[in-house]
């Protein structure tokens, strides 16, 4: 009996971790994908100047990715806590985006 049970909590955790798309999949895949974008960011800002604007584009784009998945980690985070820390979330939340957008005009 405790032979099967231990054969099923060994199962469920197995299901668990090979979620198709978990937030650490995501986190992952999107830091290699960013470092690689930053990567080629500097080698064509050097060979090929003209494609800066491409390339910062592409940068941007990666940072609204990571703001997000940050962003959905903390919200986790302060859901269940006081207002405070709600407002606290949403205003910085509302600063990154401000940076983000100002970062493109």
């Amino acid at each position: 009996m405790a032979n099967n049970s231990k054969k099923s909590s060994s199962s469920s955790s197995s299901s668990n971790g090979s979620r198709m798309w978990s937030m650490n999949k995501i986190s992952f895949w999107t830091i290699v994908v960013a470092s690689i974008i930053y990567l080629l960011g500097v080698v064509l800002g050097k060979l090929v100047p003209s494609l800066g604007m491409l390339v910062g584009i592409a940068q941007s784009i990666i940072i609204v990715v990571m703001t997000t998945i940050v962003a959905i980690h903390a919200w986790k985070f302060v859901r269940n806590k006081q207002t405070i820390w709600i407002v606290l979330f949403v205003v910085c939340l509302l600063v990154i985006l401000v940076g983000i957008i100002l970062g493109l005009v």
